[in-house]
């Protein structure tokens, strides 16, 4: 997987094909203008919903800004692209750096899937953003949770 021509992402995970258990994928923002903007203005200056990265609390910050955005007819989409730059740009080396995918990221259950979701989401807004030879499934599209 490339990331805007910069790094190569090892894809670490495979997830089949599930059957929606919800409507996530249709589900649609009652207010998406307030909470696009709100998301926005809560991502911190590392790039990040959290300052390393690693939490589900990244995947949120970044579908609840893109799917608001996509809602509202791709609404503010040139800070959203940057929002998933910024936040590719924290990921990333989670990913790619071997000492901290084997440590920080494998020693909890949730970063590896908070990390790879957050990539997912990215990728399915910005197909030329990360390039991969298929691409990385967003859970969030099969089912209301991770």
């Amino acid at each position: 997987v490339v990331v805007r021509g910069l790094t190569t992402v090892p894809c670490v995970c495979v997830v089949p094909k599930q059957v929606a258990m919800g409507a996530a994928a249709d589900a649609r923002y009652p207010f998406p203008a307030a909470q696009m903007n709100a998301s926005l203005a809560l991502q911190g200056p590392s790039g990040g919903w959290t300052s390393d990265g690693l939490a589900y609390l990244n995947v949120d910050g970044i579908y609840q800004v893109t799917r608001p955005a996509v809602q509202l007819g791709k609404s503010r989409w040139t800070e959203v692209e940057r929002a998933c730059d910024r936040l590719m740009a924290l990921v990333v080396p989670a990913l790619t750096t071997e000492s901290r995918l084997l440590g920080e990221v494998s020693t909890k259950s949730h970063n590896l899937p908070a990390l790879v979701g957050a990539v997912a989401e990215c990728q399915k807004q910005f197909p030329d953003m990360i390039k991969s030879v298929r691409p990385w499934p967003m859970c969030l599209d099969t089912v209301p949770y991770i």
